[in-house]
Order: C-alpha cells, then sequence, then structure tokens
C-alpha cells in the first residue's frame, strides 16, 4: 500500500513537470533610457490547469498586470507589459526571472533577456559620398535595433548644412533624406570625414551623438591672366583653387634687365632668377578651398621717359648755361636807414663765361625809389635820370673774369606788399656781332612803412 501511494505521487508530480510548458514572445527586447516604452509580453502555458494564477518578478522591472486572474484550464495566453524600474538606469544586457504562480498549486520560473540602450546607440547616421559640385546631402539614419521609433525629432549640422525634421523608422529600417547644402561653405570646406552633430529630442531632454560626413576629393586650380595699359603695363595673375584639398601653387612673371627697373609688385615675390639679360620672378603659396593667389606686376615705362626727358631738359639747360657768354646775377637785400627810410641794396655780379669787348651793363631804377648818390667799389660811368638808368661801361673782360657793383634805392614813403625789381642788362661784342644778356628777375617782400 505504501508503495502505491509513493508511485502515485511520482505520476502526480510528473504530470504537473510535463503538463505546465511556458513560454513568451516579447515585441522587441530593447528598452529606450529615455523612453521606457512598454514591452508586450504575451505569456503561453500550454495544459494549464483551470485555477487562479498571477505572474511576479521581484527583478528591476515591472510587469503588468500584476493582479490575479482565473483560467478555465487548458492552454493559457495572456500578455504583459515590461517597464524597467527607477533601480535600472545602467545600460547593457540584463537577464531577467519572472515567476507564473498557480496559486496554491505550483509556480514555474522563466528568464527573459533584455537590453537597455540610450537612443543614440540606435541611430546610426552618415551620408552620402559628397562632391563639389552637389547641391544636396543625402543623409542615412538607420534604426539599428528591432523596436518601432515613432515621432522623433532630430537636428543634424555639418560643416556644410544644418537641418531638422520628425521621423519615425520601424525595426532595423534605413532612411534616406535629401538636405540642402550651403554652396558657399562648400566650396571652402576640404575633402575628407566630417563629423556630423546629430541632437535628438527626448521626453527626458535632449541626447547628442555623432555620424560621419564624406566630402569626396577634388584638385583643381583655375589660371586667369589679364595684361593692360601702354606706358603703364599692368599684369594680374590669378591662382583660384576651385577645388576642396589644399594646393602648392606658384606664379612666374619674367622681364627684362630694363623693365626691372620699372617694375612694382603687390606682393614680394619669393624667389628671383637672373639668366643673362632675362629676369624670372616667382610667387609660391600654400592656398586652401575657394582662396585665391593674386599677384599684380606693374611696369611703369612712363617713369624712364620722364628721367630722359629730365636729363634733356638738364642737359639743354646746362649747355645753355654753358653756351651764355656773360652771366649777370641780380640780388637784393634790405638794409637799415638812421631816418628808418625804406632803403634797398642791389647787388650786380657779371661774369664772363668767353672772352667778350665792350662790355655796357645797364640797370634801371624802379620809380618809386630814388638812387643814393653813393656806390661801392666801382661808381656808374652814366646816371640817366630822366630814364632812370645808371650804366657802367666795363670794356673787355676775359672768360672767368668778374665784376662786381652795388648801389643803394630808398624812399622816404614805405612800401607794402611784393617789390619786384627790373632785370639788369649787359651789352658786348663777340666774333663781330653785338649781343645782349639779362640777368635773373629779382622782387622782395616787404611789410615796412615810413615813421
Amino acid at each position: 500500500m505504501r508503495n502505491l501511494l509513493v508511485l502515485i505521487g511520482i505520476l502526480v508530480m510528473l504530470n504537473f513537470v510535463v503538463g505546465l510548458n511556458v513560454s513568451e514572445e516579447l515585441n522587441t527586447n530593447v528598452i529606450l533610457h529615455e523612453y521606457n516604452i512598454p514591452i508586450e509580453m504575451t505569456l503561453t502555458a500550454a495544459g494549464a490547469d483551470p485555477g487562479n494564477y498571477n505572474v511576479y518578478t521581484f527583478s528591476e522591472i515591472e510587469i503588468t498586470p500584476m493582479n490575479v486572474f482565473e483560467h478555465d484550464g487548458g492552454t493559457l495566453e495572456k500578455t504583459f507589459y515590461l517597464k524597467r524600474n527607477s533601480r535600472l538606469d545602467v545600460d547593457g544586457l540584463y537577464v531577467f526571472k519572472y515567476t507564473l504562480n498557480h496559486r496554491e498549486v505550483e509556480q514555474v520560473d522563466n528568464k527573459i533577456t533584455l537590453k537597455l540602450i540610450s537612443i543614440a546607440d540606435v541611430l546610426d547616421v552618415s551620408t552620402n559620398i559628397i562632391t563639389i559640385e552637389d547641391s544636396e546631402a543625402m543623409i542615412k539614419i538607420k534604426n539599428l535595433e528591432n523596436i518601432n521609433l515613432n515621432d522623433v525629432e532630430i537636428s543634424f549640422s555639418s560643416v556644410i548644412f544644418d537641418y531638422s525634421d520628425t521621423f519615425s523608422l520601424s525595426p532595423n529600417e534605413e532612411k534616406v533624406i535629401s538636405v540642402p547644402i550651403s554652396i558657399d561653405k562648400l566650396r571652402k570646406t576640404k575633402a575628407g570625414t566630417y563629423v556630423i552633430d546629430v541632437v535628438i529630442s527626448t521626453p527626458t531632454g535632449d541626447v547628442s551623438t555623432t555620424g560621419k560626413l564624406y566630402l569626396n576629393e577634388q584638385r583643381e586650380i583655375r589660371s586667369e591672366e589679364d595684361s593692360a595699359g601702354i606706358l603703364v603695363r599692368t599684369t594680374t595673375v590669378n591662382k583660384v583653387n576651385i577645388g576642396n584639398s589644399v594646393e602648392d601653387v606658384s606664379v612666374v612673371i619674367n622681364k627684362n634687365i630694363l623693365s626691372r627697373l620699372f617694375t612694382s609688385f603687390n606682393i614680394e615675390p619669393t624667389g628671383v632668377l637672373r639668366d643673362g639679360s632675362k629676369v624670372a620672378f616667382t610667387w609660391n603659396d600654400r592656398i586652401y578651398p575657394d582662396e585665391t593667389l593674386k599677384v599684380i606686376v606693374k611696369t611703369n615705362w612712363l617713369l624712364p621717359f620722364l628721367i630722359i626727358i629730365a636729363i634733356a631738359l638738364s642737359y639743354v639747360g646746362i649747355t645753355r648755361l654753358l653756351q651764355k657768354r656773360v652771366e649777370i646775377k641780380k640780388s637784393v637785400s634790405v638794409i637799415k636807414t638812421k631816418g628808418g627810410d625804406f632803403a634797398l641794396k642791389i647787388h650786380l655780379n657779371l661774369k664772363a663765361r668767353h672772352d667778350v669787348d665792350n662790355v655796357t651793363l645797364t640797370d634801371r631804377i624802379p620809380a618809386i625809389v630814388k638812387l643814393y648818390n653813393k656806390f661801392g667799389t666801382v661808381r656808374p660811368s652814366k646816371i640817366d635820370a630822366h630814364k632812370r638808368q645808371i650804366q657802367w661801361v666795363i670794356g673787355d673782360l676775359d672768360a672767368g673774369e668778374e665784376r662786381v657793383f652795388d648801389y643803394i634805392v630808398y624812399s622816404k614813403v614805405g612800401v607794402l606788399g611784393k617789390f619786384s625789381l627790373p632785370k639788369a642788362k649787359a651789352i658786348f661784342e663777340k666774333e663781330g656781332g653785338i649781343h645782349e644778356t639779362t640777368s635773373n628777375s629779382v622782387f622782395f617782400l616787404s611789410s615796412q612803412t615810413s615813421n
């Protein structure tokens, strides 16, 4: 009898073990840290006996509904919802144990594996390979997990674009969007891989992550050269980097040994190479995308013409001076008188540059002054009061011989302003002809008045 009871007990226990086959199906095993959207779990227990049941766990998740429910027997199928509690705050993979409790009969334990991650780790963001001719970038947004993302607001910021939009992504879905590019920024950006700053708006605040932007390398330098002008010849050379890589460029301008003397540059050349009568000026520079090396070279042919004209005028002047047989220099100075009258001392210097004969020097007295009857070393040969002239008869002079004459004029009436004196005149004979020459002009500025 005892053995029979033990056998019946074993059969009953085996019936319980084989009868409750518990399994679960999850719509996802991913819990988003920022959203904590409930996971839907459908629990199935085949061969469940009639009775009262409930499901519970002592892990860091909550299973709802938690209340006891009644089952009429047969396969048990019921939907539950899983959410993390406040103790579960570190991202990672977790294994949780839950219990299907057939109240006062038996308990069956099962385990589930859940992943707690940030939405920043769910999205993968990148672009297509962008060329310098593109006006739009194609941004690829991929959902890396088995979870639905609904109405997610995302902002993208990079070196060539800024864009914001709201998206919905199915599990493991990849979506491609077209974003306008700033053409000006694209032209100034070097080729390479750049970071896209991605900001996701969530119920718990903004979450930041990054993506990758791929900018294809394109190397191209545009050369421009222009020349204009005749007397002032201007040559302008531009090297423009219209690609998106850093380029080393050079400009070479050739001149000869004459033109280089009258040539100027907007920037100093980095090298000068002389080869016989030729001179090569070189500019080397490293320019970034959308930058320009601009070289302006000016050759001023007007300058040598002006120099030649100045030399010619100087030559003519010197030649005329050398050819001038007699030279007269006239000067004036103020002298003080005891009575305070206005008085000037006239100084005449006569120099013979060649042998001359019968030299006569004549000077005129201005109408507003009188001649003072006292002279320097040589008294005038003739004084003509009517014509207001004084005259020295000098005679013959040898080349290089000089004569100096002085006289004084005065006025009882003060003189204001500019007082101009007539030119002195010399008459002489040379090679059988009569010649005449005059002195320089002389004037005097005065503010004197008589007492």
